[in-house]
């Protein structure tokens, strides 16, 4: 069950009730003939469909969105890995299970940064889904490269926040689109209940 606490765009029904003058009527007209004209400014940009369905699978209360037009508390340059910068902060109400990909010896490390929903089926669709581009992943003291050569799975505690949204493109074949997850203060090694080599 989500529950949202903030201050979002007004809902439908109310827009729908509203007196709205016909584009060849004048202001000075619809002052002098008394129309009430409410002025509604929206808050957030219209939600995408698959930012719905991502955040609609966490059991937790939500305390804020944010979106390209109305920067939250994350960095700039992490918000621009967010599709058009939306996420949603979320206090966990219940358990949820995160998976991460990562790839030994690189800066990829097993308890980074991004995670998701998704448990990874494999290195090339874990690339693809999350937006891996290919020169990043430098094996340390090599000329070498290495991606999503592994994955983690941790539980994650009620109580722990954490900023949710959609994995952004990074164009061609890395088209992201999947959940893209970041854990106020990070995720601590004793939640790990799971993990492996991918193939």
């Amino acid at each position: 069950t989500l529950t949202y606490t903030g201050d979002l765009a007004v809902s439908k029904a109310v827009t729908s009730k509203m007196v709205q003058p016909k584009a060849s009527v004048s202001s000075g007209l619809v002052d002098h003939l008394g129309l009430e004209v409410p002025k509604v400014k929206a808050t957030l940009l219209e939600r995408p469909q698959n930012y719905n369905k991502i955040i609609s699978q966490i059991p937790g209360r939500v305390v804020s969105e944010s979106d390209a037009l109305r920067p939250g508390v994350l960095p700039l340059r992490l918000q621009e890995t967010f599709s058009g910068g939306r996420y949603a902060t979320i206090i966990l109400d219940e358990p949820v299970v995160l998976n991460r990909v990562w790839a030994p010896l690189t800066q990829a490390k097993e308890f980074g940064g991004m995670w998701g929903l998704e448990k990874p089926l494999g290195i090339i669709q874990s690339r693809i889904d999350k937006a891996l581009l290919p020169d990043w992943g430098d094996i340390i003291n090599s000329p070498f490269k290495a991606q999503a050569t592994h994955y983690v799975e941790v539980r994650a505690p009620v109580g722990t926040k954490i900023y949710i949204g959609e994995v952004s493109s990074q164009n061609g074949a890395w088209v992201g689109g999947t959940s893209q997850i970041l854990v106020d203060g990070g995720v601590d090694s004793a939640w790990k209940i799971g993990g492996g080599a991918l193939k």
